[in-house]
């Protein structure tokens, strides 16, 4: 039969320190949402995410750019240096670290359907030209 044990404070400090997320992935995290930023004040100039969550044609226009930087996303090729498309397992990095930025700073979850309807599909767009 399990117990429960009392612990000392510092082993309720440690736990309570414990976990959380590495340092670079936050880094990684960080970047590929500035690179999303960076890529909406090009596009819309003087708007920002925060403003375009805060209605349902904002959210319908973040839709389109979301799917426009995904569709315009390359990478340098490393064997000769030449622009390519991401890998499949690349652009889900960088899908999975907006989504989380993303709900961390504004407690929107950009993949879900009742908010962004056409997202999954724009996605699978994108995905189906990846290897």
């Amino acid at each position: 039969m399990p117990r429960n044990v009392v612990l000392d404070e510092e082993a309720v400090e440690a736990l309570e320190q414990g976990g959380g997320l590495k340092a670079d992935t936050l880094k990684t995290r960080e970047q590929h949402y500035k690179h999303l930023e960076e890529y909406i004040e090009e596009a819309e100039p003087s708007t920002t995410i925060e403003d375009l969550l805060q209605s349902e044609e904002g959210r319908r226009k973040l839709e389109d750019l979301i799917g426009l930087f995904f569709f315009t996303l390359r990478v340098s090729a490393r064997d000769d240096g030449s622009e390519k498309l991401p890998k499949k397992g690349y652009a889900l990095k960088i899908r999975s670290n907006l989504k989380c930025a993303i709900m961390e700073k504004f407690r929107v979850d950009i993949t879900d359907a009742s908010l962004f309807p056409n997202s999954a599909r724009k996605w699978r767009s994108f995905i189906s030209e990846l290897v």
